[in-house]
C-alpha cells in the first residue's frame, strides 16, 4: 500500500499546478492608501483572473479590497470604492479589513461619522484593533470646531466607542463649550476609575483655572504630579505641568511655592515664557537681581518677547539702574507699540527722573490704546504726579 502514496500525492500536486494559485498577499491595513503596494496588489489580481477592467461580480473579497483601495484615490469614485470594500467585508464575514480600509477612506474625505461606523464594524471582527475615536474627534475640531466635535463624541460614547482617553477629550470639550459641570463629572469618574492616572487631575485643574480658583488648581496639579502615571509622561509634558502649577501658585499669591514649581519646570525645559514667569516670581519675592537674571535669560531665548524687556525694566528700576530701565521699557514699547501698559511704566520712570515733558508724551500715547485697558492705580499715580506740571 505504501507504494501508492507518492502517486496520490503527485496527482494532487499536478491538480494544483494546473488550477491553484497562492492567495493574493494584501498590504497591511495601515499601508498608505496611495501606496504602489495597493496598485501592485490590484495588478496581480487582474493578471491572475485575466481581466483588464474592474468587474466586482467575478472578484473574490481580497481582489475587491485591492481594487477598492486603488479606486478610492480618484475623488470622484470614493463612493464606489467604499461600496466595493463593504462588499468585500460582506463576502468574508471573518475579515475586518474591508471595513477598516473603508473607514480610513471615509476619514480621508472628511466623512467622520461614517468612518466611525465602519471602524466599529471592523472592531467587532477584530477586537484587538483600536478605533481612532480621539483622532477622528480632533479632525472634527479642526474642521468644524468644538461644538460639532462634542456632538460627535457624545454619539461615539453612546455607541460604546469612547475609551478612557476619549472620555478625557469629551470632558475637555464640555469645558471648552462652557459646560464645566458636565466636564467635572466626567473627570471625577475618570479619577475614580484610574486614580493613578494624572489626566483627570489635570482636567480638574483646568476647570479650576477657568473659574479662577487658583489654590484649588495648584492642589489638583500637585495630585497629578503625585500619581504613578505622571512618571510615565514624557519630560516635556511633566515640565509643562510643573509650569502650570507654578502659574497657579503665582496667581494665588503663593510665591515661594511658585518658585519651587518653576525651578522644577526649568530644570527639565527652558522656555522663554517660563523664564518670564520666573522673573515675575522673583520680583514678587523682592529679589530684583535674580528677577533681572531670569528676564535676561528670557530675552536670550526670545529677543522679540516684549514682556521680558518690560520685566527687565521693572527689575532695573527697582535696583536703581534707571538708564537700563529706560532702555528696556523703550524696547518693550517698540516691540509691542499697542501695549499702553509699557508706556505707562516708561512714563512713571521718566517722572522719577523729573522728565515731566516726555512723561506726558508717554501718557498721551498710552491713553490712545484705551484708558479702560490700563491699570487704574498706576494711571492715577501718574496723573497725580503730572498735575500742574
Amino acid at each position: 500500500m505504501n507504494r501508492y502514496i507518492p502517486e496520490v500525492t503527485f496527482g494532487v500536486l499536478l491538480f494544483c499546478a494546473a488550477g491553484c494559485s497562492p492567495p493574493i498577499m494584501l498590504p497591511p491595513v495601515q499601508e498608505p492608501l496611495d501606496s504602489m503596494a495597493w496598485q501592485n496588489c490590484a495588478n496581480d489580481a487582474r493578471a491572475r483572473s485575466g481581466r483588464s477592467v474592474i468587474d466586482d461580480m467575478t472578484m473574490d473579497s481580497e481582489q475587491l479590497i485591492c481594487e477598492g483601495v486603488v479606486l478610492s484615490n480618484d475623488p470622484a469614485r470614493v463612493d464606489e470604492a467604499v461600496e466595493m470594500l463593504t462588499e468585500a467585508a460582506m463576502r468574508d464575514k471573518n475579515d475586518y479589513r474591508g471595513y477598516w480600509l473603508s473607514a480610513r477612506i471615509l476619514t480621508r474625505v472628511g466623512r467622520y461619522e461614517e468612518a466611525l461606523t465602519h471602524f466599529a464594524r471592523a472592531k467587532k471582527r477584530a477586537p484587538q484593533m483600536e478605533v481612532p475615536t480621539v483622532k477622528l474627534a480632533q479632525l472634527v475640531v479642526d474642521k468644524n470646531g468644538d461644538q460639532d466635535a462634542l456632538l460627535f463624541l457624545q454619539k461615539a460614547e453612546s455607541r460604546g466607542m469612547c475609551t478612557f482617553s476619549c472620555i478625557g477629550m469629551l470632558a475637555d470639550l464640555y469645558q471648552r463649550t462652557g459646560q464645566s459641570d458636565e466636564a467635572k463629572k466626567l473627570f471625577e469618574n475618570m479619577r475614580k476609575e484610574r486614580p493613578d492616572d494624572p489626566e483627570a487631575y489635570i482636567g480638574l485643574a483646568r476647570i479650576s483655572n477657568q473659574q479662577e480658583q487658583f489654590e484649588e488648581e495648584a492642589d489638583y496639579l500637585k495630585k497629578a504630579i503625585g500619581t504613578k502615571g505622571f512618571d510615565a509622561l514624557d519630560e516635556e509634558r511633566q515640565a509643562t505641568i510643573h509650569h502650570s502649577r507654578a502659574f497657579a501658585h503665582y496667581n494665588a499669591g503663593e510665591y515661594d511655592k511658585a518658585r519651587k514649581s518653576i525651578t522644577k519646570a526649568l530644570g527639565m525645559k527652558s522656555k522663554a515664557q517660563w523664564l518670564l514667569l520666573a522673573g515675575w516670581i522673583e520680583l514678587k519675592l523682592k529679589d530684583p537681581a535674580m528677577g533681572l537674571i531670569q528676564f535676561e535669560k528670557a530675552i536670550e531665548a526670545d529677543d522679540k518677547l516684549a514682556a521680558a524687556y518690560a520685566g527687565a525694566g521693572d527689575a532695573s528700576k527697582t535696583l536703581g539702574n534707571f538708564s537700563d530701565a529706560d532702555r528696556h521699557y523703550r524696547k518693550a514699547t517698540l516691540l509691542d507699540p499697542l501695549n499702553g501698559f509699557y508706556k505707562l511704566k516708561l512714563a512713571a520712570l521718566l517722572i522719577e527722573q523729573k522728565d515731566y515733558d516726555n512723561a506726558k508724551i508717554q501718557l498721551k500715547d498710552a491713553l490712545k490704546q484705551g484708558e479702560e485697558k490700563l491699570p487704574q492705580d498706576l494711571l492715577g499715580e501718574i496723573r497725580d504726579a503730572l498735575k500742574n506740571r
